[in-house]
C-alpha cells in the first residue's frame, strides 16, 4: 500500500525561485493538480539544452514524477510506467547539480517519502514472485538509506535485498548484501545459509563448507538448518567420517530427531558396520516407531544376512553339519528380519521391495498363506 504524502504542500514551502518559460509552466500546473500538463512541459524542459543543466529542471522533474506516483488518479497513474523511480533519478541530478543547495531540504524530505515508497513496492512484488523488481525497489531504499543526506542502515531491507537478488540470478549483488548482513551480524543462520548455497551454484565448494562452519561456531544453538547442509555434501562426497563427526554434533543439540540418528545408521550400513548401522536405527524406531525408511532398512540388513547363510550353506551341501548350522542361522536372520519389514509393509504397502522382500522370507520360513497372498498381490501390481 502506498503511504500517501502531501508532495504538493511541500513544493510551496521550499522557498526556491521558479524560472521562467517551460519550469515556470510546470510550476503552475502543479499547483492546479493538472499533473498530465505538468508533465508535459518538465520532459520538453528536460530536452532543451538550456534547461538541462539546471538543479530547478530536475527538481520539477522529480516533483512531477513523484506526483504521478502517489496520485490516485487512475489518468495520472497511466503517465508513467516507473514514476518513483523516474522520481528518484531526477532528485539525485538535482542535488548534483544544486551547487548552492537551494532544493536539498525538500529534496531531503522527498527522499525519506521516496525510500519507504520503494520498501512497500519491493515488499510488494516479493510476495507476487517477481523478484526481479522485488530487488530494485529494495535497493533503491537501500541506495537512498545510505546517502550522506540519511546514513541509516536498514537490515531488514538488506536480507530482502539478498534474497531478492538471490532468487533473481544477481549473485553478485546477492554475495554482496549477504556479506554486509554477516558484517553487520543480522539475520542469523539463513544468511549464512544463503551464502553457502549461492557458492554452491558457482561449485565454489571450499567456500561453501566454509560459511556452513562459520555459520554453526556463529550460531551454535541454531544451526540445524547449516548441519543438514553440510552432513549432505559429506555424504555427497563419500566423506563418511565428517558427515559422522558433524551429526554427532547435531545429535547433541537435538537427540529427539529421529532423521538424524537414521542418517548414521545409513552411513554405518554403507560403511558394512552392521553392528552399529542397526543400532541407530534401533534409536530412530525408538523416537519414531512408524518410520519406514528405518524399518525397512533394519530388516534389510538381517534379510541380506539370511541370504549369504544361504548361500554359505549351498556352497557347503557336502558337510551336512555345516549346512544345517548355516540353515539355521538364515532361519534366524529372516525371524530377525519379518517384524521390521512387515512394519515398514504395514506403514506403506505399495512398496515394492517390501513385497518382493517379504515374498522370500515368507518362503523361507514357510508361511505358505501370507506367500500366497504377497505372490498374488505383486502378481496384480
Amino acid at each position: 500500500m502506498r503511504i500517501k504524502y502531501l508532495l504538493i504542500l511541500l513544493l510551496f514551502c521550499a522557498g526556491a525561485a521558479v524560472s521562467q518559460g517551460k519550469i515556470e509552466n510546470t510550476y503552475n500546473y502543479l499547483k492546479q493538480g493538472t499533473l498530465d500538463k505538468a508533465k508535459v512541459e518538465i520532459d520538453l524542459a528536460t530536452g532543451q539544452t538550456d534547461l538541462q543543466a539546471k538543479a530547478s529542471t530536475w527538481y520539477y522533474r522529480g516533483v512531477v514524477y513523484h506526483s504521478i506516483y502517489e496520485s490516485t488518479n487512475e489518468t495520472y497513474q497511466k503517465l508513467s510506467t516507473d514514476p518513483l523511480t523516474e522520481a528518484y533519478n531526477s532528485y539525485l541530478k538535482a542535488i548534483k547539480l544544486d551547487e548552492e543547495k537551494e532544493y536539498l531540504n525538500d529534496i531531503t524530505k522527498r527522499l525519506e517519502i521516496a525510500s519507504i515508497s520503494f520498501y512497500n513496492i519491493g515488499v510488494d512484488e516479493f510476495s507476487k514472485n517477481n523478484y526481479e523488481r522485488a530487488f530494485a525497489c529494495f535497493e533503491n531504499s537501500l541506495n537512498i538509506n545510505q546517502m550522506p543526506l540519511f546514513n541509516v542502515i536498514d537490515t531488514i531491507v538488506y536480507l530482502n535485498a539478498a534474497i531478492c537478488a538471490d532468487k533473481s540470478g544477481k549473485t553478485e549483488k546477492a554475495k554482496e548484501y549477504y556479506k554486509k548482513l554477516i558484517e553487520l551480524k543480522y539475520g542469523g543462520p539463513k544468511v549464512f545459509l544463503g551464502m553457502a548455497e549461492l557458492y554452491s551454484k558457482e561449485k565454489k565448494y571450499t567456500d561453501f563448507v566454509e560459511i556452513l562452519k562459520a555459520g554453526i561456531s556463529k550460531y551454535p544453538n541454531d544451526c540445524k538448518s547449516l548441519l543438514i547442509k553440510l552432513i549432505n555434501y559429506y555424504m555427497m562426497n563419500n566423506q563418511k567420517d565428517k558427515a559422522l563427526d558433524y551429526l554427532n554434533i547435531a545429535i547433541e543439540k537435538d537427540s529427539g530427531n529421529e532423521t538424524f540418528y537414521f542418517v548414521k545408521g545409513s552411513i554405518y550400513d554403507q560403511m558394512e558396520d552392521y553392528d552399529n548401522a542397526l543400532i541407530f536405527y534401533t534409536k530412530a524406531l525408538e523416537i519414531n516407531t512408524q518410520y519406514f525408511d528405518a524399518l525397512y532398512n533394519a530388516g534389510v540388513i538381517y534379510f541380506n544376512k539370511g541370504i549369504d547363510y544361504i548361500k554359505n550353506a549351498e556352497e557347503n551341501m557336502n558337510n551336512n553339519s555345516a549346512y544345517e548350522e548355516l540353515k539355521a542361522k538364515a532361519e534366524i536372520n529372516f525371524k530377525k528380519a519379518l517384524p521390521y519389514l512387515e512394519s515398514a509393509y504395514s506403514n506403506k504397502n505399495d512398496d515394492f521391495s517390501t513385497m518382493k522382500t517379504l515374498l522370500v522370507i515368507y518362503n523361507r520360513l514357510q508361511m505358505e498363506e501370507k506367500f500366497k497372498e504377497m505372490k498374488s498381490l505383486l502378481n496384480t501390481e
